[in-house]
């Protein structure tokens, strides 16, 4: 009697070869046939053959066992996970309390996004552009994770909030005009005291100018 055993299924990650487990027949030989998927064998009449380059997904292999006469057959299944890499975006500082997170998504499998050291809200979870909200002062660390049947990485991101002391822009007084628009500028050596008055007059002067209440071309000069 033939008997045909083609051996454990096996799931492997990352890498697309596996040597398979088919018993040898007791009599007759045997060959190996691709249901679905794809692979090359090494040799294809060997019970304990390497295959390579497996697709992704399931690989289904059949083990045919003949005498010339009779035969028999099994199958077994080799499913292949691509490895993929979590990529969870750029670490950066921010000076409000929600941000947008915005990790690369894995061709294959799925991600999702778990709190690491945070009391932040994520919006959705499972998207790999997402809005979190409720950012604590200072890091807020987010873990961005990829899964792709057995194969599975992740990668850390930080968020900084700084503290509203270190958020309020710099404002920067002008120290020169060009009212007629011809990029010479009117610069003035004032002190501090009168430098308020002299921009409120400049305005003043601009805003004449551009209604037309003054057509004059000339620069006002100030000493």
């Amino acid at each position: 009697m033939l008997i045909s055993n083609a051996g454990p299924n096996k799931v492997i990650c990352g890498i697309n070869s596996d040597t398979l487990a088919a018993n040898p027949p007791a009599l007759g030989s045997g060959y190996w046939l691709i249901v679905s998927g794809s692979a090359t064998f090494a040799d294809s009449t060997q019970a304990n053959t390497v295959v390579t380059n497996l697709a992704n997904g399931a690989n289904v292999f059949q083990w045919v066992v003949t005498d010339g006469i009779c035969s028999a057959f099994s199958q077994v299944v080799i499913s292949y996970n691509t490895q993929i890499q979590a990529i969870a975006g750029v670490n950066r500082d921010v000076c409000a309390d929600s941000v947008l997170l915005n990790a690369t998504a894995p061709q294959f499998g799925f991600g999702y996004w778990q709190i690491v050291n945070s009391d932040a809200t994520i919006d959705d979870s499972t998207s790999a552009v997402t809005i979190a909200t409720g950012l604590n002062p200072g890091p807020n660390v987010f873990k961005w994770i990829v899964v792709n049947g057995t194969c599975s990485d992740s990668a850390d991101l930080v968020i900084f909030v700084n503290d509203p002391s270190e958020c309020i822009e710099t404002l920067e007084l002008p120290n020169g005009f060009t009212p007629n628009g011809d990029g010479k500028m009117i610069t003035s050596s004032l002190k501090d005291s009168m430098i308020i008055p002299i921009i409120q007059l400049l305005f003043t002067i601009v805003g004449e100018i551009r209604c037309g209440k003054n057509q004059g071309t000339g620069m006002i000069g100030m000493g």
